[in-house]
């Protein structure tokens, strides 16, 4: 699955999606029209990354233009989302502070994801975890300070379900609802969606 199409399958909208590099801090910009992603640009990118030794991290929102390779923009240049996402890593000691951790996705996923609830729509491994995503049926255009606050707070909400699931039974998930939150994805395991 490419991930970055299914989040944002019309080609024809506004918007850019932003790769953010670490440990270079540098960001690169693209429109949503360029999805997807050529084999021949997956590769370059796929190249450079592994030849710096990058861990590559995408934004779940779409920001504005005119954003420079040094910005990875924040809540006031985030356009739209289109879905909620869970990050919950996975025991490794080599990877991760926290020790209190789910090992691997058939742990977590009875604890987290109980009968009766509502699936996620897509499951992405991470290298280290995975990322779970929920779409919505369409994206929320965040139009406003006000809009982007009341989804926020929403977003907020929505993860602390899960939290607290995982904290009944010793687990620590992070806390990362934000519109302008990048959901990381170890290069070296997995190239960039």
């Amino acid at each position: 699955m490419n991930i970055l199409s299914a989040l944002w399958p019309d080609p024809d909208r506004p918007g850019n999606i932003t790769l953010w590099f670490a440990p270079s801090k540098h960001s690169f910009h693209f429109p949503v029209r360029s999805l997807p992603l050529s084999d021949a640009d997956h590769a370059e990118l796929k190249q450079q990354v592994d030849a710096e030794n990058w861990d590559v991290y995408f934004g779940l929102g779409l920001r504005c233009d005119g954003l420079t390779a040094k910005q990875q923009g924040g809540k006031k240049e985030i356009m739209a989302i289109s879905a909620f996402v869970l990050d919950v890593d996975y025991f490794n000691p080599k990877a991760h502070k926290a020790q209190n951790l789910p090992k691997n996705l058939d742990e977590a996923d009875p604890i987290l994801f109980p009968p009766g609830t509502l699936d996620p729509s897509a499951i992405i491994n991470s290298g280290n975890g995975g990322h779970f995503y929920w779409f919505f049926d369409k994206p929320i255009e965040l139009t406003s300070l006000a809009i982007t606050t009341r989804v926020n707070k929403a977003y907020k909400a929505f993860q602390q379900v899960f939290i607290d699931r995982a904290a009944a039974v010793g687990w620590h998930v992070d806390l990362t609802a934000t519109v302008n939150r990048a959901p990381g994805r170890r290069s070296r395991d997995r190239g960039p969606g």
